[in-house]
C-alpha cells in the first residue's frame, strides 16, 4: 500500500513538472502582439530590451488611439502593452505586472498658471489622469479628448483652464504656443507597468520586470527620457530665438549681478556661478554671440536703471518683482535665493529671531535689492540704511 500511493505521488510529480516544461516551452521562442503609439519610443525600448535578453519576440500591431491599445489588450487582440498606470478600475480589466518606471507628467496652459489655479482640465481619453484628479481632486472638473488639435482650440477658447499629459505630448504643446510645467511632484502619479488580459501570459509579466528593473535598463530609460526632453527644449529655444526678431550679427550682452553662488569671482579671476553657466549654456545651445559683462563694483541700483531703460540687454540673476514686471521682461524661474539675516558677533545672542521684530535696530539693505523690498513690507514704518552693494553693507 504505501508502494502504492508513492507511485501515485511520483506520477503527479512527474505530470506537473512535465506540464511546466511544456507550458514553458509554448512561451519559448513565441513571437506576441503588442502596440505602442509610433512617438512612444519608450514602450518600444522596453519591448526591445526584452527581446535582447530572452527569446521572446514582439510584433507590433497598429492601433489608432490610446483607448483602442486597452480594449484590444481587454479583448485578448494584443498580448502586451507598456507603459500603463495602475488604477482600481484598471485592475478589474487587466492583469498588471510589478511598476517598471515613472513618466514625466506635463501640465499645460496658455500662460504658464500652476496646477491649484485650474478649474477645468483637459487630459486625453482614456488615460489614468481622469480617475486620479477626479480621486485627489473633486473640485476640479475634467474632460477628456482623443485629439490634441481640439485640446488646443478648447484650451484657447477656454473651455479648459489646462491640459495634463504625459512627456511624449510634450513637443506638440510646446509648437502649439503652450507653456509646460513638469508636476510628477506636484499631482499624485502612480508608477506604470505591463498589462494583459491572456491568463497564459501572466506568468511573463514577473520575467519582463525583472529585466526592465535591473539599474542599467533603468539608466538607460533615464537617459532616453532626458535626451528627448533636451532636444525638444533646445528646438522650440531655437525657435523662439528666430521668430524674436533679435539682430542675431550683433552679440548680445548679459550683465551679471554679482550674487553668490550664482555670479561670483573665484581667486584666480574667474567668474563663475550657476547664473554664468546657465547662460554660457543656453547661448551655446542658441547659437547666439553673447558677450558676459561683470562689474561687482557698480552699484545694484545703477544697473537695475540702466535695465529698465533699456540699455543693457539681459541681467541674470534678478528677482522678478511683481513692481518689475512692469518694466521688464523676465525667464522663468531657473533658482531660488534664500535670505539671511546678518549680525554683529556677539550682538543681542537669541534675542530675535524674524525680521519684524527689528523694529528698534539700524537695518541695512541694499538699493533696489529684492530683500530691500522684503523688509520694507514686513517692517512697513521702520526707516532703513541704504547700500550701493552687498560688500559696502557688510563692512559697515
Amino acid at each position: 500500500m504505501h508502494h502504492l500511493v508513492v507511485i501515485v505521488i511520483s506520477t503527479a510529480l512527474v505530470a506537473i513538472n512535465a506540464f511546466q516544461s511544456a507550458h514553458a516551452a509554448s512561451t519559448e521562442n513565441k513571437t506576441f502582439l503588442v502596440s505602442a503609439h509610433e512617438r512612444d519610443f519608450l514602450a518600444r525600448f522596453i519591448f526591445s530590451t526584452i527581446e535582447s535578453q530572452s527569446d521572446f519576440r514582439f510584433e507590433y500591431v497598429a492601433a489608432s488611439d490610446f483607448t483602442e491599445r486597452l480594449d484590444a489588450v481587454e479583448n485578448r487582440k494584443l498580448d502586451f502593452v507598456a507603459n500603463i498606470t495602475f488604477t482600481k478600475a484598471r485592475s478589474q480589466r487587466f492583469i498588471f505586472s510589478q511598476p517598471i518606471n515613472i513618466e514625466p507628467t506635463y501640465l499645460f496652459t496658455q500662460s504658464g498658471q500652476s496646477f491649484d489655479e485650474l478649474s477645468v482640465i483637459g487630459t486625453t481619453m482614456g488615460t489614468a489622469f481622469n480617475d486620479i484628479i477626479q480621486r485627489y481632486y473633486p473640485e476640479k472638473r475634467v474632460l477628456s479628448f482623443n485629439d490634441n488639435d481640439v485640446a488646443f482650440e478648447s484650451m484657447r477658447s477656454g473651455d479648459i483652464d489646462g491640459f495634463i499629459g504625459t512627456f511624449l505630448q510634450l513637443e506638440w504643446f510646446l509648437n502649439a504656443g503652450f507653456k509646460a510645467a513638469l508636476i510628477n511632484d506636484r499631482v499624485s502619479i502612480p508608477p506604470v507597468s505591463i498589462i494583459t488580459n491572456k491568463p497564459e501570459n501572466a506568468p511573463l509579466l514577473a520575467k519582463f520586470s525583472q529585466i526592465i528593473s535591473q539599474d542599467t535598463v533603468q539608466k538607460q530609460i533615464r537617459s532616453y527620457i532626458e535626451s528627448y526632453i533636451t532636444n525638444i527644449a533646445i528646438k522650440q529655444l531655437k525657435s523662439d530665438i528666430e521668430s524674436s526678431g533679435l539682430d542675431l550679427s550683433a552679440p548680445l550682452e548679459v550683465h551679471l549681478n554679482h550674487r553668490k553662488p550664482y555670479v561670483y569671482q573665484s581667486q584666480d579671476g574667474r567668474v563663475q556661478g550657476v547664473a554664468v553657466e546657465l547662460v554660457k549654456e543656453v547661448c551655446r545651445l542658441g547659437s547666439l554671440q553673447c558677450e558676459l559683462v561683470y562689474e561687482p563694483n557698480k552699484a545694484w541700483a545703477a544697473s537695475l536703471q540702466k535695465l529698465m531703460l533699456a540699455e543693457h540687454d539681459v541681467m541674470t540673476p534678478i528677482a522678478d518683482l511683481r513692481h518689475r514686471k512692469k518694466h521688464m521682461i523676465f525667464s522663468r524661474p531657473f533658482a531660488s535665493i534664500d535670505g539671511v539675516i546678518a549680525k554683529r558677533v556677539g550682538f543681542k545672542e537669541e534675542v530675535y529671531r524674524h525680521i519684524s521684530e527689528l523694529f528698534a535696530e539700524r537695518v541695512g539693505v541694499v538699493e533696489n535689492d529684492v530683500f530691500a523690498t522684503i523688509t520694507r513690507r514686513l517692517l512697513p514704518n521702520k526707516e532703513l540704511v541704504y547700500f550701493k552693494d552687498t560688500e559696502a553693507m557688510v563692512r559697515a
